[in-house]
């Protein structure tokens, strides 16, 4: 996204979270934890549908949070989808192995770096990958599409 700061353009790298109103239970409020380093962000009302590199277009006023452990920058919008898993396209820290965790248990799910590992095994896997949440009382639904 680029954003004019003291009239001088600057890349801003975010991350889009796209919400969806929970249909079964309108009222289910949850902590958000950065899915990079974990740390709390805020409360969502809604499921999370997607996670994508980049600002996806959207009519509301843009509102970008930054994770203050590891400074990944999100915004969030609402879409009219149901969904049934989160999508998400993982991002690269250069060449450091990063693990992406579960959003509202921190439970591990995803290394990569070179490979990509479904966690706990130590075997690589090919995307695209559907996945579960290991906390069984957790039980998020992921579909991983892409390393960028």
């Amino acid at each position: 996204m680029r954003i004019s700061v003291y009239n001088q353009e600057i890349e801003l790298l975010v991350q889009t979270v796209s919400v969806a109103l929970n249909r079964q239970d309108p009222t289910n409020t949850y902590l958000f934890y950065c899915p990079y380093c974990s740390y709390q962000m805020f409360q969502i009302r809604g499921l999370v549908s997607k996670i994508t590199p980049g600002l996806e277009p959207t009519s509301n006023v843009v509102v970008v949070n930054r994770c203050p452990r590891c400074e990944m920058r999100y915004t969030i919008q609402e879409q009219r989808v149901q969904p049934t898993q989160t999508e998400v396209v993982l991002t690269r820290f250069g060449n450091k192995e990063t693990v992406f965790r579960c959003y509202i248990c921190r439970t591990p799910g995803i290394s990569f770096a070179d490979d990509v590992i479904l966690l706990p095994s130590i075997k690589p896997v090919k995307l695209p990958i559907h996945y579960t949440c290991r906390n069984v009382k957790c039980g998020a639904h992921y579909y991983i599409t892409d390393v960028i």
